[in-house]
């Protein structure tokens, strides 16, 4: 960052934001399911993903990072016991620092 945030040295800056995103898909065709290595009641073969985030880079050693990812399957299936669902959410938060 050009003006970094470290208030142990006095410095309030802004630091520096990132905009992220990235769509990737995941197709492993029907040939397991035809050949029964997986029940397509339980898996499925297709995974489309689309991650937005934001990054805040306070200093050039930390990065705090906010990110959503929406799945969408081409299939129901049940996730942690519950009602199979076709697509799932997700929200979160990491910290990371760089030595």
């Amino acid at each position: 960052p050009i003006a970094p945030f470290r208030p142990s040295k006095g410095e309030w800056g802004p630091g520096a934001w990132e905009v992220a995103f990235q769509f990737s898909e995941l197709n492993v065709g029907n040939g397991d399911f035809q050949r029964g290595f997986a029940d397509p009641s339980r898996y499925t073969n297709r995974l489309d993903e689309l991650k937005l985030g934001m990054n805040w880079w306070p200093n050039k050693w930390t990065r705090i990072s906010f990110d959503w990812v929406y799945d969408k399957f081409n299939n129901q299936i049940p996730l942690g016991g519950g009602n199979p669902v076709d697509r799932y959410n997700i929200f979160w938060t990491r910290f990371a620092m760089f030595l």
